[in-house]
């Protein structure tokens, strides 16, 4: 019997990056898409951290957080990336997956789920509307602006 060693988490972070740098690199629009699936891996930060939340506001403040940075981050690549507002906008609505993925997965009904299922949806929907609120802002401002 073989036994599976999981990649340590530096080593998948640093592949990751090397990804995203040869993709930005060849292309900036393919380094902003990579950059996106990489945040994808956020889900195993919430999983490992779900059972140490000891209320739901610490959930719900560290969603608050993930959304706020993700936010900023996929505009600042999208600033980057492409000079279309329509682009933006586009990798901004596809920004939406790695914060949907935290949470997939999670039976919805209150009564099919454990208290760290629970974190991870209330660390979801906060990490949703933080996400939804930076991007129209920053995106509002963009219109203002020019």
């Amino acid at each position: 019997m073989t036994s599976e060693r999981q990649p340590n988490n530096w080593f998948t972070a640093l592949a990751w990056l090397i990804m995203i740098i040869l993709a930005w690199l060849l292309w900036r629009p393919a380094g902003a898409v990579i950059a996106i699936f990489a945040l994808g891996n956020l889900r195993k930060v919430v999983i490992a951290n779900s059972l140490a939340w000891e209320a739901p506001r610490y959930a719900a403040g560290f969603g608050y957080c993930v959304g706020c940075a993700t936010a900023l981050l996929i505009q600042l690549l999208a600033r980057f990336a492409f000079a279309s507002l329509w682009a933006r906008l586009g990798l901004t609505v596809f920004g939406l997956a790695p914060i949907l993925y935290m949470g997939y997965g999670i039976a919805r009904h209150p009564s099919q789920t454990n208290l760290a299922d629970s974190y991870r949806l209330i660390a979801e929907g906060s990490a949703l509307v933080s996400y939804i609120v930076v991007s129209i802002v920053i995106l509002g401002l963009i219109l203002i602006i020019r």
